[in-house]
C-alpha cells in the first residue's frame, strides 16, 4: 500500500450490490466486466489526530450507509486489482470529516495475474 501517497486499507463490503462475503484477505475473485464496489476506508488511525479521529467515528455513527463509498472497476481479464482509501489532507477539517469528504476509494494498483 503506497503510503507515500496517502493510500490506506480499504474494505470491500458489497460488489454490485451484493454482500460481500467476509473474507479474511479481502480478495475477491469477479467475472470481467464493469463492478460496482462499496467500500469502507480503514485508515492507519496512527496518521490522524485524536480531534480528527472522534469527528470521523460520530460521521460513522450517524452516517451509516453514507460513511461507505462506491468505485466503479472495469475487471480485465488476467489482471488483479487493488483497492485503496486515498486520504485527502486539505478535507480534515470537521466539516470535511462530517460530509465524508476527507477519502476516497481507488484501484492503486492493477498486477498481471495467472487465471485460474
Amino acid at each position: 500500500m503506497p503510503e507515500s501517497e496517502d493510500i490506506y486499507s480499504a474494505r470491500i463490503t458489497r460488489i454490485d450490490g451484493d454482500s460481500a462475503s467476509s473474507v479474511r484477505d479481502n480478495r475477491h475473485q469477479l467475472p470481467v466486466g464493469r463492478h460496482t464496489l462499496t467500500v469502507s476506508e480503514a485508515i492507519d488511525a496512527n496518521r490522524l489526530s485524536t480531534a480528527q479521529l472522534t469527528q470521523m467515528r460520530k460521521m460513522k455513527k450517524f452516517a451509516h450507509a453514507d460513511a461507505y463509498k462506491q468505485l466503479v472497476v472495469e475487471v480485465k481479464p488476467g489482471v488483479s486489482h487493488r483497492i485503496g482509501a486515498r486520504l485527502h489532507r486539505d478535507r480534515l477539517d470537521t466539516l470535511s470529516i462530517k460530509n465524508n469528504a476527507y477519502w476516497e476509494p481507488v484501484v492503486w494498483e492493477e498486477v498481471a495475474q495467472s487465471c485460474p
